[in-house]
This record gives C-alpha cells, structure tokens and sequence, in this order.
C-alpha cells in the first residue's frame, strides 16, 4: 500500500512514517508536498507550511497560503496568495495545468471574500477577468475564472463535470467555488451548504486545496475544535 493510499485511509502517522523515510533517501518536491497534506491532516500546520515552503521552488506559493489559512493565520495567507499571484503577473512561475495562475488568483479572491479585502479581491478579479478570455477558460483549472468574474453560473460551471476519472476531484473544486460565490453575495448558508459538497466529494482522494479550506470553514464554523485535526 502507497503512503498516500495509507492517507485515504485515515492511516496519517503511517503515512508519516513513509514519508518521512522517502524524504530522507530521496526527496522530492511531490514527497514533500504528499508530507505537508499529511502534517494538515494531524493538524501540524507549522510543518506543513515548512514542507510547502521547501517544494515551492517556481511554483506560486498556493499550499503555503493553505497552511497559514488552516493555522489561523489568513492574513497572512492572503499575503501568500498574492505574492504568488504577483510573481504569477511577472512571469515568475510555471504552470503545467492549464490554468496560468487562475487558482491562486482564486484564492486571493477567496480570501479578498472573506476577509472583507475590497483591494485583493479587486486585483483578484482583475487578473481573473482577463484569464477569463483565454481558450484555457473553457476547460479545468481555467473555468474558474469565467465563474468569479460572473459570466457562468453555478449549475453551467457544476454541469462541465458530469462523468470521467476526474468527477470527484472536480466536483469538490467547482462546489467549493460557488459556495465562495455564494458568500460574496452575502448568503452565508449556502456558502456553507456548497462547502459541505466539496468537502464531500474531496474526502475520498484528500487532494484538492479546496477540500482542505472546505474542512477548515466548516469546522471553524461549527467551532468543534481549535485545532482543526483532520478524519
């Protein structure tokens, strides 16, 4: 059994174990990435953020944001997200999904949102408004952008995930972002009911960032625990 299969069985410390052996002979920027999922999950979000610190060599910063946010630290996320997203403006990062910086801009947005931020989710928006135009904005990541700017709705942006190998991975993702649509139009119920979709959908695999920030909001929300340790 693969350390990461151990993680979508709950089996986090051995999971740990095996990372931590793999880090050691031979690490990589997925190792470490697979180790700070892990260290969320137990709730460790100091060394998560050291492991996404470490493989974030070119990339955008978005994991590190992920680990500041669930360590209640979400200003100092969003300064994550949009470091990222600038060094995404200045050509400093590469991408090799498709989506050239939409998911950290979507974050800033996510941010912007809920910190009441008027400037990050302007200078989210922005940026999305034009990756919105690009032939990548019909497909996944890109999408997203064509839903925070406002030109698809909800159901058009659910309705491009309807079956394949992808369905849950992107069902959590596109859930998550209408519940941030949501919010951004002041109603805070279904935020929370559209969290609970992407939350359901992404618990299988554990992968998405969206899955993760839909626990965290959900569990802040109900104030269950303080420090947001991961079934």
């Amino acid at each position: 059994m693969s350390s990461w299969e151990k993680v979508m069985n709950g089996r986090y410390e051995e999971a740990l174990a095996d990372l931590n052996l793999e880090i050691a002979h031979t690490p990589s920027r997925g190792a470490l990435n697979n180790r700070g999922l892990v260290f969320l999950h137990l709730g460790h979000h100091e060394k998560a953020f050291d492991d996404f610190t470490r493989a974030n060599e070119g990339g955008d910063g978005s994991k590190c944001g992920l680990a500041l946010w669930m360590g209640g630290y979400p200003e100092h996320a969003l300064g994550a997200w949009t470091h990222g997203l600038q060094a995404t403006i200045r050509g400093e990062v590469e991408y090799d999904d498709g989506g050239r910086g939409v998911s950290v801009a979507a974050f800033v947005f996510f941010a912007g949102v809920r910190l009441s931020d008027s400037q990050a989710i302007k200078a989210a928006s922005s940026f999305l408004r034009k990756r919105s135009k690009s032939k990548n904005a019909e497909h996944w990541p890109g999408i997203i952008s064509k839903r925070l700017v406002g030109l698809i709705s909800d159901a058009e942006l659910i309705a491009t995930v309807d079956e394949g190998p992808l369905l849950q991975r992107l069902r959590c993702r596109a859930h998550f972002w209408c519940g941030v649509m949501a919010l951004s139009a002041g109603d805070e119920l279904a935020y929370y009911n559209q969290l609970k979709l992407a939350y359901e959908y992404g618990r299988t695999l554990k992968l998405e960032r969206e899955y993760y920030l839909a626990y965290h909001e959900l569990r802040r929300a109900t104030s269950e625990t303080k420090e947001c340790r991961m079934p």
